[in-house]
């Protein structure tokens, strides 16, 4: 996947800043009960739910790079988009 595609770089950020807080969370215990203390720190960093439920988000997001370097949505659109079709309607 390019480095200039979007999806790449979206996920990359937020691949990184979970393992940042995840590092930092793990640097510390020295025993087994104190690296299951740092489980609530993580999950409470992250605000994305339960440890277990942010593995499931990874996993789906997985699948869904693979599909997207099926579908290479960077490359140019086959067809012309119609005049119009990606602008912004105002609210009145």
């Amino acid at each position: 996947m390019p480095q200039h595609a979007v999806y790449r770089q979206a996920t990359e950020a937020l691949t990184q800043h979970r393992l940042k807080v995840v590092e930092a969370a793990t640097e510390r215990p020295a025993t087994e009960q104190a690296a299951a203390g740092a489980l609530p720190e993580v999950e409470t960093q992250l605000e994305d739910g339960l440890v277990e439920e942010i593995l499931e988000t990874a996993q789906a997001e997985l699948v869904l790079a693979e599909r997207m370097l099926l579908w290479k949505p960077w490359e140019a659109l086959e067809e012309s988009v119609p005049e119009g079709q990606w602008v912004r309607h105002e609210r009145k």
